[in-house]
């Protein structure tokens, strides 16, 4: 993983003239409760996450660029009358393509290498869980160029397609391959399957 990173490093210096670097972030908050059937709370998912982006144009339709996330949730069980919170982090450095640019609007395909992960406590900060986790995921982007260096992105997570490796707290991996449409999370705005939006400053 170290060796892989220092080749991005490089590809990223050895192509640095007449590119045009962007930077870019999205900040998000969701909440979810769940209810039986006679409308009494169940559980109540509160989210918070931010990420922020570098990167640059090679071409016009071709970018490369480094995210970086941290995110924040909490786990309320109405019934139990317990709390869990978590804590989440994301490097992933990524390249872009723009195959399609229809006047200001623009479907953008994005393929991207994270490593991340998330730890969980209970009211008693006990660790419940813990995991890091090796991905390779493509999802599509909805960009709108508002002005020559301001633009507006909606990542659909929903629409993906990509490979995860998990390994928890016990040592154990869990390797997930995933490809599809998941129509129930469409406006799930923050959360991890959902839609995301965010900008770009192009410089």
């Amino acid at each position: 993983m170290k060796k892989f990173f220092i080749a991005v490093s490089l590809i990223f210096a050895a192509i640095t003239v007449n590119a045009q670097w962007y930077v870019g972030g999205s900040l998000n908050f969701s909440t979810e409760t769940d209810k039986n059937s006679d409308g009494d709370k169940m559980d109540t998912d509160t989210r918070f996450n931010i990420s922020e982006s570098l990167g640059y144009y090679v071409t016009d339709k071709f970018d490369i660029g480094m995210r970086a996330g941290f995110g924040l949730g909490s786990l309320k069980n109405h019934t139990a009358d317990t709390k869990s919170k978590s804590a989440s982090w994301t490097l992933a450095p990524y390249a872009r393509y723009s195959f399609l640019q229809f006047n200001k609007f623009e479907v953008i395909a994005r393929a991207e290498l994270s490593y991340r992960g998330n730890r969980t406590k209970n009211d008693d900060g006990d660790v419940m869980s813990e995991n890091t986790a090796i991905g390779i995921n493509i999802a599509p982007i909805l960009a709108y160029n508002l002005t020559d260096h301001l633009v507006l992105t909606t990542t659909l997570n929903f629409a993906s397609f990509g490979f995860n490796s998990f390994k928890v707290k016990d040592g154990n991996t869990l390797n997930e391959f995933g490809f599809g449409f998941d129509s129930d999370n469409v406006m799930n705005i923050g959360g991890t399957n959902g839609v995301t939006i965010g900008f770009l400053y192009k410089f």
